[in-house]
């Protein structure tokens, strides 16, 4: 008799690997997520790898290297927001930073 197999047998079950699901697998479970998360997610992973192939095909086919590259799109897109406080070259930052100090340091 084999030792693993008693302790599987008097071991308590666990929960899936899935965090929303709450199945209880046995502990001598070969996977850790149970049989409808390992379809769900084998369905998912199917899904993925057909949208990505389809992708794949139309930038070939088009000649663009990504997938928004088209002049629509680049158009629409919007400039990336500039923040003032990281910006170090602007005088009206460093202003502020010496008022701040002045009103500490008159105190």
């Amino acid at each position: 008799m084999d030792f693993h197999n008693i302790l599987d047998e008097y071991s308590p079950p666990k929960k899936c690997g899935k965090s929303h699901c709450k199945t209880l697998v046995p502990a001598s479970y070969q996977y850790k997520q149970c049989q409808s998360c390992r379809e769900r997610q084998q369905h998912l992973t199917q899904q993925h790898r057909a949208r990505q192939k389809v992708s794949e095909a139309v930038r070939v086919l088009t000649g663009l290297k990504h997938a928004r590259e088209d002049d629509e799109a680049l158009e629409e897109r919007q400039p990336k927001r500039v923040r003032p406080h990281g910006n170090t070259d602007s005088d009206e930052g460093e202003d502020f930073g010496i008022a701040v100090r002045k009103s500490i340091l008159t105190r």
